[in-house]
């Protein structure tokens, strides 16, 4: 049997207060990620003998590294474990120190402040608008460590360091304290993720050609025929149109991708107009400002498939205050509406909601790459369609 997958937390904290341990495990459980904490080299080793471990995070500390405090737990993560690890803060000036760089100290530095300079080719910053980030230090390393490169600077001191041979990566502020700087957690975990591939979470096709005992290298893989992106990472944005245009009882509007927000099982999604003069004045014309896409992500299979045919989508479309529509999406196309705004519906026959065609191929595409097992059409959404005649509630029933 294989072993469960979790990230491990070293807890380099000070006790009593264990200040920076809470905000790590705030953002790995808002993630919907498992993990273990380790506060000692024994116990990185139990864990390690139970537990498949595909990346670590190491934390901050009020412990010194220039004074050479509560290193035992890191330099045993770094010397014996083979996953990614992220040094932050205390956890990166420790990696430094380890591979063999000079530690430097001064006074404590702390609030939020800009890098003064990012590499934004590293795939860790790539295509991210990295500002403000929040500091808190008195040690960084002096020079770079043999075998890294430098990813990031404030004031001309080393603030991120990176070794993708190694597999090790460090940054000076604290990616956690901020949601708006959980994109850069999200790009580790997705690198752990990518680094540890067991048959447990392949494909449907890597697990057919296993099972059939087919030569890898022969079998084009789906990922290679269409970009998967995780439900994790920030970078789903981009696989949503960018204007989207609906047709209500009141007249026709496009609206313009706004927010997206990844919370566990739970994305949602926010597009945006102004249709009075006033911003954000619903009053001023009676049309909202904001229309909201809820997807409730609910699967139940042996890990097979990394979405399998069990995998459901549970979606509820909101205008304003008002909730316009709400159906659930199984495989292969079974697409039920539960709330229905329009001609022949129980409570909203007197108004309507609609998508242009294209908007509603847009999000029939976006639903798709959810599973390869689903096969949903246009046609499969006819509660949502520009003709008020396609789709009969009571037939559906």
């Amino acid at each position: 049997m294989s072993k469960e997958r979790a990230f491990l937390i070293i807890d380099n904290t000070m006790p009593p207060e264990n200040k920076y341990l809470s905000k790590v495990v705030e953002y790995l459980n808002i993630r919907g990620l498992s993990y273990e904490i380790a506060r000692s080299p024994e116990e990185i080793s139990e864990i390690s003998s139970r537990v498949n471990i595909i990346g670590a995070i190491s934390t901050g500390s009020d412990y010194r590294v220039s004074d050479g405090e509560n290193l035992e737990a890191s330099n045993f993560a770094l010397e014996s474990l083979d996953c990614p690890i992220l040094g932050i803060c205390y956890g990166f000036q420790a990696m430094a120190d380890f591979y063999g760089a000079n530690i430097a100290g001064e006074e404590e530095q702390r609030g939020e402040f800009s890098p003064t300079w990012i590499d934004k080719s590293f795939w860790m910053f790539e295509g991210l608008a990295i500002e403000e980030t929040y500091f808190c230090f008195h040690d960084y390393p002096s020079n770079l460590p043999s075998g890294f490169k430098k990813i990031c600077e404030i004031d001309g001191k080393i603030a991120g360091i990176a070794d993708d041979s190694r597999k090790r990566y460090g940054i000076l502020f604290h990616p956690e304290e901020k949601k708006s700087t959980y994109s850069i957690l999200d790009r580790f975990a997705k690198r752990c993720f990518s680094e540890n591939k067991p048959m447990a979470y392949m494909s449907k096709y890597e697990n057919f050609a296993h099972k059939n005992n087919m030569k890898m290298k022969h079998l084009k893989l789906y990922e290679d025929f269409e970009k998967r992106i995780s439900i994790f990472d920030q970078d789903i944005k981009s696989l949503l149109p960018e204007e989207i245009s609906i047709e209500n009882s009141y007249g026709r509007y496009s609206l313009k991708k706004k927010d997206i927000m990844l919370n566990a099982d739970l994305i949602q999604i926010t597009y945006h107009h102004n249709t009075a003069e006033e911003k954000n004045d619903v009053s001023a014309d009676g049309e909202p400002d904001y229309l909201c896409i809820d997807i409730h992500t609910m699967k139940d299979n042996a890990g097979h498939q990394a979405n399998g045919d069990s995998l459901r989508l549970n979606v509820d479309i909101t205008y304003g205050d008002a909730m316009v529509s709400e159906f659930t999406i199984e495989a292969p196309n079974k697409v039920k509406a539960h709330h229905y705004t329009g001609i022949g519906s129980m409570h909203d026959k007197e108004t309507t909601f609609s998508f242009d065609d294209d908007s509603l191929q847009a999000l029939v595409d976006f639903f798709n790459r959810f599973s390869d097992s689903y096969k949903l059409s246009i046609k499969d959404f006819k509660f949502l369609d520009s003709d008020p005649n396609s789709y009969n509630p009571k037939s559906s029933h």
